[in-house]
């Protein structure tokens, strides 16, 4: 749509990218909508990596006090010790953007939640294998509560105050994350992420 260029995305996919004007689109109505998108600077060599999509979404909560990195550590009772800085770092969800079982799923978006990555990221489409989004942005919405619900603590205090505890989305972000291959894994070495590759074939 916006330089006449073959879009490019296998047939799952629910983003398309253009490598030509640096820019990715998903379906709207009767139109494609551009996306912002951002990505992570691999460290290693680039024919050894494979990023995976992700979301990062920024919310308003109600019913619980989790606006900052602070509010986190406390919300989730981590074991650090606050420093002032951390109150003007923004809290931000992180989920996933493609599709694996569920047990794979909620641990790997907890993990990077709680992580709340402060890498800069890059402008434009790396340079590299990029994975298919296969997950909308609306799907992933519907696992906020649910990644809340995994580490905010006490339990047996916040668990009955869930369902009056409101999460609403505000802005969203699809994030290439990259991962090191090697023989049977993907590994995200700076967020501590394991993924088997064979889990995303099941995924298909």
């Amino acid at each position: 749509p916006k330089c006449g260029w073959d879009l490019q995305g296998e047939r799952d996919a629910l983003v398309l990218l253009c490598r030509n004007c640096n820019s990715a689109w998903q379906a709207g109505g009767d139109r494609f909508k551009a996306l912002k998108y951002a990505h992570w600077p691999a460290t290693g060599e680039e024919g050894q990596v494979l990023y995976l999509p992700f979301w990062r979404i920024q919310a308003d909560l109600d019913g619980v006090d989790l606006q900052s990195y602070a509010d986190l550590v406390r919300v989730a009772n981590l074991p650090r010790v606050v420093q002032p800085e951390w109150d003007k770092l923004r809290f931000r969800f992180w989920t996933l953007a493609f599709k694996i079982r569920p047990q794979t799923f909620l641990p790997l978006a907890t993990r990077l939640t709680l992580s709340q990555p402060q890498q800069d990221l890059n402008d434009g489409l790396p340079e590299g294998d990029l994975y298919p989004v296969n997950l909308s942005v609306e799907e992933a919405v519907e696992s906020l509560k649910v990644i809340l619900a995994s580490f905010i603590r006490p339990r047996s205090v916040q668990y009955p105050r869930l369902p009056e505890i409101k999460i609403m989305p505000k802005t969203y972000l699809l994030v290439y994350v990259p991962f090191a291959r090697t023989p049977h894994e993907l590994i995200q070495s700076q967020a501590k992420l394991v993924i088997l590759k064979n889990q995303l074939t099941h995924a298909k």
